[in-house]
């Protein structure tokens, strides 16, 4: 019998490379050997900044974030569960909603598939969700400075994460 997380392992690579190829602003790299429990994803998107200086600036992107799968990951009751598995690696991005480590809130629990779990992501790093009240985000002076800046992330091109009309069968080489 095969282990349940290698069997996750291996059906969220194939899920990975047919959301890669039915993406224009997402890019995947694996890390390792297929199956991989470790991916990098680029995305072509703007975002907010903080500078050293402390002011708050659009800069182009990418955005580098990482989704790791440790070993618990189908059956955790580690409340830190979602901390370990997502993060933003771009230097000075600035959103309430991550701290390098990334809050989905309700939309992320033990198992979640790959598909949602990047398309939480992606609905983050492109500001359509966040929160803007202090005492209830991960990042406190994210929420207050994008609460202030809000008029900079108001323009920002929201492209789908994936191509409409793109099957899930696609998948790229």
């Amino acid at each position: 019998m095969m282990d349940p997380y290698y069997r996750f392992l291996e059906s969220t690579w194939s899920e990975a490379q047919a959301m890669s190829a039915q993406s224009d602003v997402m890019l995947l790299q694996k890390v390792g050997a297929p199956p991989p429990n470790r991916y990098l994803l680029i995305f072509a998107v703007p975002y907010l900044r903080l500078t050293v200086e402390g002011t708050v600036e659009v800069a182009p992107g990418p955005v580098h974030a990482s989704v790791y799968f440790p070993p618990d990951y189908l059956h955790s009751g580690d409340s830190s569960l979602a901390t370990r598995v997502l993060t933003v690696d771009t230097p000075g991005f600035l959103h309430p909603n991550v701290r390098t480590a990334v809050c989905l809130g309700s939309a992320f629990e033990p198992g979640t598939p790959f598909r949602t779990l990047v398309s939480a992501l992606y609905s983050v790093i492109t500001y359509q969700v966040f929160c803007t009240d202090e005492r209830n985000s991960l990042n406190p002076l994210a929420s207050r400075l994008v609460r202030e800046h809000g008029h900079l992330v108001a323009g920002f091109d929201r492209r789908p994460l994936v191509r409409r009309g793109a099957t899930r069968t696609e998948t790229s080489e």
